[in-house]
């Protein structure tokens, strides 16, 4: 077949394959498979004299999948002649493995020159097959031969030579079912004779390797709805792979994609909020060995629900502004709400771009439905809110405060659409008042309410029958108990100011201050017409305090419960110490004297007499003089030290000194069996001598004693006193002008004989927390009760030693500290029983008569006045 003029530079064979409608992503658009061209894939040379192949291809096929390989012939111009090369024939065989491949057809045959048409496969070991591949994976050929028909050698072959190659047919082939992987080859059957330019023709060893397509990453999350802004991306690993392609896009958005990165690793965490909407997740691996697994997809969408800021369930406002937080990627806000009271009447459905919305009609009476949710890119539709409600309905006036009414009138306002109201009252768990069908906006009781607390609500019927909402709870007290505000918990100001609730009809209020770490009643005032009182400097430490009213008639309610509190308010332990004045005094413009620790920078100092405050800071020294005279009357005043960077120590104790001059009786009180005891009192600075004056309250004898010219703080009787009952004054004489001071405060004693049946030192009876004082047991709590003031006046006043008058000091009639009893702190020990012998024991101090009456073992239990315990029933 020499003269054959065929000219043959060289077979290009694509060594890939081409499947079928195999396509690639050329550009990113809106998604990974969107506008995609034809994938160019690599050439392989098949039969050359000068080519060099490229790497072996690499393609996958999956079971059942119809595929094309074409083969392709192109000449190689090496002389600028196409014909430079010419052989008179050629044969070539192409090998696969029948067992994992099905023959289909050939196609797009290129006609000319063609011998042999490669249409019937044959066995590898078919004796007309010349060539092989030495391949054991391969056991079947299609055999071509091509031979130049035209006699012209300036001509080449063939007689149309194409620039980018000749395609001499397409083999299709389909994988068998269970198809795990194969390969595909080529191999020289005949090369033939090369006339011209003189050239070595050889095959290139280059087969096709097909394998099983890679598994593709399956996404696992996001799915379906969340509410997360930032997700992180997450998908399964897929075997030899070496990272993976992320592709996000939002469906319906704009500007795709979100994210395109390339990671390492089965997860990403987008790193900025995504809008609310619908997305779909795309993921590839890119594999190690070359190639992309095809793309695995998720969708999931963010439909996070709008929050309502909080609404008040119950209102007074028609056109109540309701309020949202932005949600990320609202476009606008859908806000729906009805009146279910009215029967679901739709009130509002509006769309705002704000995140607040307030309704342009007044809402009407009823509880009303609120929902509101977020409209992101595309008309997408977030999840709606929460439900919120907002509930406008008449509102309770009165009672709502502690009163002295035992027949208080309830009263409440109304509103359109209310036909009737319902008034439902309580005290605890039990129902004392309830009313139906009540067409107007109050009610007065007919019978009078016992005194404690009580609770009450009304509820509104509407035109329609439905029933409204009950209204909040109201809450008062008939007895006239106020309730005490503050201070509570632990407070870092030690001059804190003590409120209470107003109590209705009270005309004035008493306020009474225990300290709890042992230093029992600190102070107790009456007569405060406010409801705030500002005591004094408090040291730190834990306190209680109670309230109580009194009406305008002088009637006194009951005693609040107590509200404990504690102050911190020491950041430095520098302190100072007052010296003087610590008594009283005729001096009106006294130097107040005090010591400081040597870390004390400057000092502070606080006086009061109950309506005048002179409160001091940054004193420098140690001392201070009023430069205008202070009023005559008792004044307590403190000090305090603070260190170099400011810090303040701990206030002092009180001291007090009384610029009128009143004498201060110290002794004697209580029983005593001295017959002659020693009446003492301080002295008063500035005084030249002193009166005394003392009463016999048994035989009601005035001036028993009365000495007009003592010079020295105490006086023993010359004779022996009668057993009985006793009051005693003193009275200061200023040296200045001879004018006299106010009466001291009398003290009361006993002179007996004792009765050794008799307990008189209940304190070593009890613990050394026994005070006695009255004390009773409320129904709710644990009360200080008020005691008769023991300066109130039952016999003659002394004499005035100029006047031989008998005035009333106004002061006696005063709530001052140092005449007012304790709350009792009774605990009763184990010991104690052999104290008494029956359930019944008087105990006589200060006449007063202290009856326990005991229905438990004495021993098993400890009585005191702590809130919320009940102390053992006294009787004074």
């Amino acid at each position: 077949m020499s003269w054959i003029p065929a000219a043959l530079k060289g077979l290009w064979w694509d060594g890939r394959g081409i499947r079928r409608n195999r396509r690639r992503r050329t550009a990113h658009l809106r998604n990974p498979l969107q506008d995609l061209s034809t994938e160019v894939l690599e050439n392989r040379v098949l039969l050359a004299t000068q080519l060099i192949a490229s790497d072996v291809a690499i393609t996958t096929v999956a079971p059942d999948e119809t595929f094309d390989v074409p083969v392709v012939y192109q000449t190689l111009n090496d002389s600028d002649d196409p014909a430079a090369l010419q052989a008179t024939l050629f044969s070539f065989n192409l090998h696969f493995d029948a067992d994992a491949l099905t023959f289909v057809e050939t196609r797009d045959v290129f006609a000319e020159g063609l011998l042999v048409t490669p249409d019937v496969p044959r066995l590898e070991s078919d004796p007309t097959v010349l060539g092989d591949d030495n391949l054991a994976a391969t056991d079947t050929v299609l055999v071509t031969s091509y031979a130049d028909t035209d006699p012209t050698v300036s001509l080449g072959w063939p007689n149309s030579p194409v620039a980018n190659g000749q395609t001499l047919y397409v083999a299709t082939f389909t994988a068998k079912a269970g198809f795990s992987g194969t390969t595909i080859s080529f191999s020289a059957n005949q090369t033939g004779n090369v006339i011209g330019q003189p050239a070595e023709f050889s095959f290139l060893a280059a087969p096709l390797t097909i394998h099983l397509p890679a598994v593709p990453p399956v996404v696992t999350s996001p799915l379906g709805a969340i509410d997360n802004h930032r997700p992180t991306l997450t998908w399964t690993e897929v075997s030899g792979a070496n990272s993976y392609e992320v592709w996000l896009e939002q469906l319906g958005g704009v500007g795709n994609p979100v994210v395109n990165p390339t990671v390492v690793g089965n997860s990403y965490t987008l790193s900025a909020d995504l809008d609310i909407g619908r997305y779909r997740t795309w993921i590839r691996a890119n594999l190690a060995a070359g190639g992309t697994t095809v793309w695995g997809t998720g969708d999931f969408q963010i439909q996070t629900a709008t929050v309502i800021n909080p609404l008040p369930v119950y209102g007074d406002d028609p056109t109540p502004t309701i309020s949202w937080s932005p949600v990320v990627g609202a476009t606008s806000y859908r806000v729906f709400i009805d009146n279910f009271t009215a029967g679901g009447i739709l009130v509002a459905d509006e769309t705002v771009t704000e995140t607040s919305f307030t309704p342009t009609l007044d809402f009407e009476f009823g509880r009303h439905h609120i929902w509101v949710r977020a409209n992101g890119v595309g008309n997408y539709a977030a999840a709606w809110s929460d439900r919120a409600q907002y509930y406008i309905g008449p509102e309770q006036l009165s009672p709502l405060v502690s009163t002295f009414d035992t027949q208080p009138l309830f009263s409440w306002t109304t509103l359109p659409d209310v036909a009737s109201t319902q008034l439902w009252v309580q005290r605890g768990s039990t129902v004392v008042l309830t009313e139906t069908g009540l067409t107007g906006t109050q009610f007065n009781p007919s019978s009078p309410f016992t005194s404690g607390a009580y609770r009450w609500w009304i509820r509104p019927w509407h035109t329609s029958g439905r029933g409204g909402e009950w209204s909040q709870l109201g809450e008062f007290f008939v007895g006239g108990r106020p309730t005490v505000i503050s201070p509570s918990g632990t407070v870092n100001d030690s001059l804190p100011t003590i409120t209470w609730e107003a109590v209705e009809g009270a005309g004035s209020y008493e306020i009474y201050l225990f300290n709890d770490d042992g230093l029992g009643l600190i102070h107790r005032a009456g007569g405060i017409t406010g409801t705030s009182y500002s005591s004094f400097p408090l040291a730190d430490g834990n306190y209680r305090v109670w309230i109580k009213s009194y009406n305008t008639n002088g009637d006194s309610g009951l005693w609040s419960r107590s509200l404990s509190f504690a102050v911190d308010a020491s950041t430095s332990s520098t302190s100072a110490t007052p010296t003087s004045p610590l008594t009283p005094t005729f001096d009106t413009t006294p130097t107040f004297e005090w010591t400081a620790d040597a870390t004390a920078a400057s000092s502070e100092l606080y006086l009061t007499d109950g309506q005048t405050v002179v409160s001091l800071l940054g004193l420098t020294g140690t001392n201070w003089t009023p430069t205008t005279p202070l009023a005559t009357s008792q004044w307590r005043w403190w000090v305090r030290a603070r260190d170099a960077s400011n810090a303040a120590g701990p206030w002092s104790a009180a001291a007090t000194t009384d610029t009128s001059g009143r004498a201060v009786v110290l002794g004697p009180s209580g029983t005593t069996s001295d017959l002659t005891p020693t009446v003492v009192w301080k002295p008063v600075i500035g005084a030249s001598h002193y009166v005394l004056q003392v009463d016999n309250l048994t035989t009601g004898q005035n001036s028993i004693i009365r000495e007009n010219t003592l010079t020295a703080t105490s006086y023993t009787p010359v004779s022996d006193l009668t057993p009985g009952d006793y009051r005693a004054w003193v009275r200061a004489i200023n040296g200045n002008n001879d004018s006299p001071g106010p009466w001291s405060f009398n003290v009361e004693f006993t002179v007996a004989v004792v009765d050794k049946t008799v307990i008189d030192n209940p304190e070593g009876v009890f613990s050394d927390q026994l005070r006695l004082s009255s004390w009773t047991t409320p129904e709710e709590f644990v009360k200080p009760l008020q005691v008769a003031d023991s300066r109130t006046t039952t016999s003659p006043i002394p004499a005035d030693h100029d006047e031989q008058r008998r005035p009333v000091p106004a002061e006696d009639t005063a709530i001052t500290d140092e005449v007012m009893s304790d709350p009792v702190f009774l605990s009763v020990a184990t010991s104690a029983a052999q104290h008494f012998s029956s359930l019944s024991q008087k105990l006589v101090k200060q006449r007063l008569v202290f009856t326990l009456s005991l229905t438990l073992p004495l021993e098993a239990h400890t009585f005191n006045n702590a809130l919320n315990e009940r102390p053992v029933r006294s009787r004074i």
